[in-house]
């Protein structure tokens, strides 16, 4: 499987596209010279082979998504209908926010060539992100993207979900890959850096509707959260994914992955809690929307990505071993399923199965090994029981007997259920048995659960 930055190299081929370039103007000078048209001097150029669902291939299985997204920019497909009339419609949306921050100091770091092609390939790079998590591009600002997620036979919580891994995964692209590769481009660092919005509205606060007329038009969402969410991207700190409050209360989302934006002044620390500025309703009362940070460093542990990727991210807990590896699965209609972290939501009272399978070999260096599940439910509905709890577990040494070699690898399972609404998770930690007990792997599954209600 390729990684994100094998991707990004192949997406982001900054010195073919250079090259093509000062190719183009130079075919298009001779073509003044020599009198040959200029549409013959450009169908003379190799073009750039581009893929635009390379991301799209590698990050929906990682996710249980399957088939590819093909959705165009503008209209949301569930509300195209709308075009060529007067007639308007609610319903909820997630809406996100995009923006490249530093990215108009590019046209004073490169030529206008360059600095349209770079800008273009984060944007697209985006665009195949965000489709990746089914979300609908629906809108390019200059350097800022809006998408939706949902829409008509899509889940709420299933769309809120979709958005804030969506963001996860953009940031992580662009910090890990995509700016990366352009500094090297540049031989120093163009400071670019990713800002994003998120909000829902409900039912009964988005409407959708066509703006404008004739064929100076566009149908488009219209609310109070459509509108926070680019506020909130505005508001969000580099690098940062910012939530509106209405994203967090519905899911349940545990505090223990948000944050608070933190603003310092005269070399105080302040934090801050409402979106400012802080509007009034018609009584002239300040609304106090709240907002919350995404806690990357947290959340991002919980994504269904290779325990390789993440264990390499900055300030990932996450210990990688190659011997070792950590699954759920969940009972549907008799049939025990993959569970994706935090992929989808469950309903309650469905059976789960979390597993560990590790190579013998493994097992056998180390005398056996100690493994220990970590359960930690959060949410209103979980109530007191919230605590961390720990069940241990142990591989013993396994030998070849009299009918030949050992299996090559051994599993064992803690059996759980679906219950309480919200994200709860499970850890794994795997250590030598024999003193002093080294620290072999870890890794974390995250179930998001639509609760009893």
């Amino acid at each position: 499987m390729d990684s994100l930055n094998d991707v990004t190299r192949k997406y982001f081929d900054f010195d073919r596209s250079s090259r093509l370039e000062k190719s183009k103007r130079k075919l298009v000078a001779e073509s003044f010279d020599s009198n040959v048209s200029l549409e013959a001097a450009s169908a003379a150029l190799p073009e750039t082979p581009l893929d635009e669902y390379s991301y799209q291939n590698v990050l929906r299985p990682l996710f249980g998504k399957s088939d590819l997204n093909y959705q165009g920019i503008g209209s949301h497909p569930d509300f195209k209908h709308l075009e060529g009339q007067d007639d308007v419609e609610l319903h909820y949306i997630v809406t996100m926010f995009v923006d490249i921050k530093g990215s108009t100091r590019l046209n004073l770091l490169l030529d206008l060539h360059d600095a349209f092609y770079v800008k273009n390939r984060i944007l697209q790079a985006a665009i195949d992100v965000v489709r990746s998590l089914d979300g609908h591009p629906h809108r390019l600002m200059g350097d800022a993207l809006m998408a939706f997620f949902g829409g008509k036979g899509v889940k709420k919580e299933t769309a809120i979900a979709d958005a804030i891994n969506a963001a996860a995964m953009l940031r992580i692209a662009m910090l890990e890959s995509v700016f990366p590769q352009l500094d090297n481009y540049l031989q120093s660092s163009a400071n670019l850096a990713i800002r994003v919005g998120i909000d829902f509205g409900d039912d009964g606060e988005v409407l959708w509707g066509r703006y404008g007329h004739g064929n100076v038009c566009e149908v488009t969402a219209q609310g109070l959260h459509v509108d926070c969410a680019s506020k909130l991207q505005g508001k969000a700190s580099s690098n940062h994914i910012m939530m509106g409050g209405n994203v967090t209360q519905y899911i349940d989302f545990p505090m223990q992955y948000t944050s608070l934006k933190i603003r310092e002044k005269s070399g105080s620390k302040n934090e801050v809690h409402y979106l400012e500025p802080n509007i009034t309703d018609r009584d002239n009362r300040p609304i106090n929307y709240k907002m919350y940070h995404l806690n990357h460093d947290e959340f991002v542990d919980l994504l269904p990505l290779p325990v390789s990727w993440k264990s390499s991210l900055n300030n990932s807990r996450l210990l990688e071993n190659r011997n070792v590896k950590f699954s759920c699965e969940v009972c549907e209609e008799g049939n025990w399923n993959t569970y994706k972290s935090v992929s989808r939501f469950l309903p309650p009272n469905l059976d789960l199965r979390f597993k560990v399978k590790v190579a013998t070999d493994m097992v056998n260096r180390y005398g056996g090994l100690l493994v220990k599940f970590i359960k930690k439910n959060n949410g209103s509905e979980a109530g007191d029981d919230i605590k961390p709890v720990e069940t241990l577990k142990h591989f013993h040494p396994a030998r070849g007997g009299k009918y030949g070699a050992p299996p090559p690898y051994l599993e064992l399972e803690v059996p759980e259920g679906t219950l309480y609404r919200g994200l709860h998770t499970m850890s794994v930690e795997v250590y030598g048995k024999s003193a002093p007990h080294i620290a072999l792997f870890s890794d974390r599954i995250g179930v998001y659960i639509y609760g009893k209600t």
